[in-house]
């Protein structure tokens, strides 16, 4: 038995797991509320206990910053629905607050010691997280596609569907009702656990939901009732480009990839399913992440299991900088331009992992450049001269030491194991 999805309902405060048993897969639901502290005012212990949609509140020891000792701060459960209106409250009353922005399901799977994709016999954990060779179940997957009803010109969400199809199988009829309808009963037929889709989140899956609700039909892609968005998508700017990102549709118990996704393009469902499992992301929100916020994840739960809360709405500035200090500390890089001319007997050297490998070896984490611990340190940051801990290891050496190790592990398979290469390489990548 394995985990394939985990979703949070906040309107009822459950969460339901999807267990992939053999041929079928089934939901166990808990109701679960997620834990939040405050710190900075212990006397507002009895007034928080008494806040409607607060549970189980107490004290705590728990870090509130990397690298310094225990102190106590409030622990309380809360109604997911009502946190940011909790937050804002005790803030204005000065209170200093954490974990709030957690996500509920990742929150639970880190208090179960549980993370997608892992093997499970009955309720017990039967599987290692970072394991490199782990068993998988073996999923039911199919793609989606659909063709609007227009010959020319820009296709729009008022244009009829013309063609949906699913798998292998083509429906293709004059009465648009009939065909969504024909499409809701050969995905409870199929049963897959994936759904694979070219440009889901953008185009298909929205279209289809349109087209659907102009003749009162409810369109069920997953094994229960389809949570659509409740808003659209963004733009953001990024090296001189204004980009659009979609809002993602999710479907529960089954898993809806976009294979226009950054990390499902360049890692595919060995990759996906590898990060998914180190991470603790469900595959669905994972697969529409940045490489940066696996990292960033990576760096949430190993605090977390250090006992070291995340603040809410940090905002750590820079020490204080003379001129002469920020000129010498914000250098740019070092090109070389090379000789202009025809040469023989050229080489490439690719550095692997270049700078999460000086992290790593040269100890550079928040906590321990500038560490008041070792102020005669022999490690020095160059030309800053900033001393760097020697007494402790940093959350992020500790964070990206086992990435670079699997990763490495993968490159030597790739040369180690030809029938499994295309595998391993999707999974260093």
């Amino acid at each position: 038995m394995f985990l394939l999805d985990a979703r949070y309902v906040p309107e009822n405060s459950t969460i339901t797991r999807w267990l992939k048993d053999g041929r079928g897969c089934r939901p166990v639901r808990e109701v679960y509320y997620p834990r939040i502290y405050v710190g900075g005012r212990p006397e507002l212990l009895p007034l928080i206990a008494s806040l409607p949609g607060a549970k189980d509140a107490g004290f705590d020891e728990k870090c509130t910053w990397l690298g310094r000792a225990p102190e106590k701060v409030i622990s309380l459960r809360v109604k997911s629905g009502l946190i940011y209106d909790i937050a804002s409250m005790l803030e204005a009353r000065g209170c200093s607050l954490y974990n709030i922005d957690l996500d509920p399901v990742r929150q639970y799977l880190l208090e179960h010691n549980l993370f997608p994709a892992a093997r499970l016999r009955g309720d017990v954990l039967d599987d290692e997280q970072y394991a490199l060779d782990y068993e998988i179940p073996e999923l039911v997957s199919t793609e989606l596609s659909v063709i609007p009803d227009r010959d020319h010109g820009i296709i729009t969400m008022d244009d009829p569907i013309g063609r949906i199809t699913l798998g292998d199988t083509f429906i293709e009829r004059d009465d648009e009702a009939r065909m969504v309808n024909e499409l809701n009963c050969l995905v409870a037929h199929i049963d897959p656990d994936l759904i694979f889709t070219e440009r889901g989140d953008s185009f298909e899956l929205p279209y289809l939901h349109h087209r659907a609700s102009l003749h009162g039909i409810e369109l069920q892609l997953g094994r229960e009732k389809d949570i659509l968005p409740e808003c659209g998508g963004k733009s953001y700017f990024s090296y001189g480009r204004i980009l659009y990102k979609p809002r993602g549709y999710l479907l529960s118990g089954r898993l809806h990839l976009d294979r226009s996704c950054f990390l499902f393009r360049e890692g595919g469902l060995p990759g996906l399913i590898d990060l998914s499992r180190i991470t603790g992301i469900p595959m669905q929100e994972l697969s529409r992440l940045s490489p940066g916020s696996a990292v960033t994840a990576l760096q949430v739960n190993q605090a977390l299991r250090d006992g070291v809360l995340v603040p809410w709405k940090r905002n750590l500035a820079e020490y204080w900088k003379t001129a002469e200090e920020l000129l010498i500390a914000d250098r740019g890089a070092l090109v070389i331009e090379p000789k202009v001319g025809l040469h023989e007997d050229v080489f490439e050297i690719d550095f692997a992992s270049l700078f999460p490998n000086i992290m790593v070896k040269h100890n550079i984490s928040p906590e321990t450049v500038l560490c008041p611990c070792c102020p005669d340190s022999k490690k020095r940051v160059p030309f800053t001269h900033y001393n760097i801990c020697q007494q402790q290891t940093g959350l992020i050496p500790r964070v990206l030491r086992p990435l670079i190790e699997r990763r490495m592990a993968y490159k030597e398979r790739v040369k180690g194991c030809p029938s499994r290469a295309q595998e391993y390489e999707m999974k260093q990548n």
